[in-house]
């Protein structure tokens, strides 16, 4: 979720290195998209017994009761194992930030065995503007605006519960629960308080619920992690991070000396102010984000954060050589793009294009800027470690939307306001959080038992880990947080059925 990780499909659309459109350069993205599909795996090879893809007519406009026109949305399912003439409960997979089968083969490794068991339908919609369910040919900011904001997507799923219901000849005593993760987490614990007569449930993991543009704890919590022997950093690990990156950010920053950056770092072209340094620090964040939010202790293919502290304290060098070396390990690009408004204006010439059906960055970067924010900023007065980037550089990103700072924490506000953050308003909630996942700092961590919320952290444990394929090496805190999940979506059902 780490939204500085877009950095990556930038530089492939500014360097031009491959052929196509800018959009096409868009939907590759060498790094968020990566580190998602490293832990949504192929569908392929884990959705078995697979899924039948299907579509149905969507509103393109809940908010007009004038206006009936519709959208083609994608949607998936399962229908295997489901018992409809044994009240079988639905299970619906709350779709995200890309396309429908990502989503499913996140989802689907933890509850499909769940959904063997308690004999479940399982279904899961595309999320409106990604994948193939677009329900404009383009991405006008006026279409944005109406168009792309958690109202709109939670009435989607709420008509997809009555479609599916009708489609499928689901019983109206028929409990459903709501799954869902990262961002979709946050959709899946919105639609639950919107709408309780619909699902008995959600069941959220690693979700963001309180909205916070400036999102300074994430750098806080990746120091503490770099830190933790216990997750694999090390206090000299931290040192260095803090002496190679305080290097660099006193040459970019604080001295004369910036065209020395300049040229270790292979940038573009000239900085002419610090929306141009700017735009190098955020390259970095995008380059070095994965170890301190995804890193897995207890596996060692994906002990990311050990892997970088080796790195950054490479013996025959200083910390900041180090970082200059991994810097450029890490890219097949010939330069880092350093032209903060030759950025702003590659990305504002995809706005009158549809996206492929791929494509997610220009949708989910609308998003941030306009509703959830989780901009990582690191600013000397919170004694960040990393690499300087301070909020003023994402207002001004921002404008590729025209997006006004005071609406947006005014929206922001009334959601917060609304859904409660980090205690949620709704009922029949239950957080799944990891401790060394910086988002779980603005989770649900706290249970709220009179409202029928629950919630556990996983010590040690990174973004979403719940609904990753278990394994011999699962911490049992892991282990035990899958069995509280299959304990507690056994107990709505069960409760709900025996009501019926």
């Amino acid at each position: 979720m780490r939204p500085s990780d877009m950095m990556l499909v930038v530089l492939l659309a500014i360097l031009g290195v491959c052929s196509g459109s800018v959009q096409d350069f868009m939907s590759l993205s060498p790094s968020r998209r990566d580190v998602m599909m490293m832990q949504m795996r192929t569908t392929k090879e884990n959705a078995s017994p697979g899924y039948a893809t299907a579509q149905l007519d969507q509103i393109v406009d809940h908010t007009n009761n004038d206006n009936n026109v519709t959208f083609v949305q994608q949607y998936l399912y399962n229908d295997t194992f489901w018992d409809r003439d044994h009240g079988g409960p639905v299970f619906l997979l709350v779709g995200g930030e890309f396309g429908a089968a990502a989503w499913w083969s996140m989802l689907i490794p933890t509850i499909l065995p769940l959904a063997q068991q308690m004999k479940a339908l399982i279904v899961l919609p595309e999320h409106r503007f990604f994948g193939s369910s677009f329900p404009v040919p383009n991405l006008h900011v006026d279409n944005l605006n109406k168009l792309f904001t958690f109202e709109q997507a939670i009435s989607d799923l709420a008509y997809f519960h009555g479609y599916v219901s009708s489609k499928f000849e689901v019983s109206s005593s028929t409990p459903w629960v709501a799954f869902g993760c990262s961002y979709s987490g946050v959709l899946a614990s919105f639609f639950r308080t919107d709408h309780p007569e619909l699902v008995v449930g959600a069941i959220v993991s690693s979700a963001p619920v309180y909205l916070k543009f400036d999102f300074s704890e994430f750098n806080e919590q990746a120091a503490i992690n770099a830190a933790d022997t216990s997750v694999g950093g090390s206090q000299a690990c931290h040192d260095a991070i803090a002496s190679g990156f305080g290097e660099f950010n006193d040459l970019l920053f604080k001295s004369d000396n910036a065209s020395t950056i300049q040229k270790l770092f292979s940038t573009c072209s000239p900085f002419t102010k610090d929306l141009d340094k700017m735009t190098l620090t955020w390259t970095l964040q995008a380059l070095f984000s994965y170890p301190f939010q995804w890193s897995k202790f207890y596996n060692p293919s994906d002990n990311a954060l050990t892997d970088f502290c080796n790195e950054i304290l490479a013996p025959g060098n200083s910390s900041f050589n180090n970082l200059v070396t991994m810097t450029k390990s890490r890219l097949s690009t010939p330069c880092l793009p350093s032209n903060f408004s030759q950025v702003v204006e590659i990305l504002k010439s995809t706005l009158d294009t549809q996206p492929t059906p791929d494509a997610w960055f220009m949708q989910y970067f609308y998003l941030e800027c306009s509703q959830i924010g989780y901009y990582a900023t690191c600013e000397e007065k919170d004694n960040c470690i990393f690499a300087s980037l301070n909020v003023s550089f994402y207002d001004e990103f921002c404008q590729v939307f025209d997006i006004s700072p005071s609406d947006r924490d005014a929206r922001m506000q009334a959601l917060n306001s609304r859904y409660g953050g980090t205690t949620p308003t709704g009922t029949n909630i239950f957080s799944v959080n990891g401790s060394f996942d910086p988002y779980h700092l603005l989770s649900a961590t706290t249970p709220n038992l009179s409202r029928g919320n629950d919630a556990t952290v996983i010590k040690g444990a990174p973004h979403c880990a719940n609904n990753d394929d278990p394994t011999p090496t699962d911490p049992p805190q892991l282990v035990l947080a899958r069995k509280q999940v299959a304990a507690q979506v056994f107990e709505w059902v069960t409760t709900t059925t025996q009501a019926n």
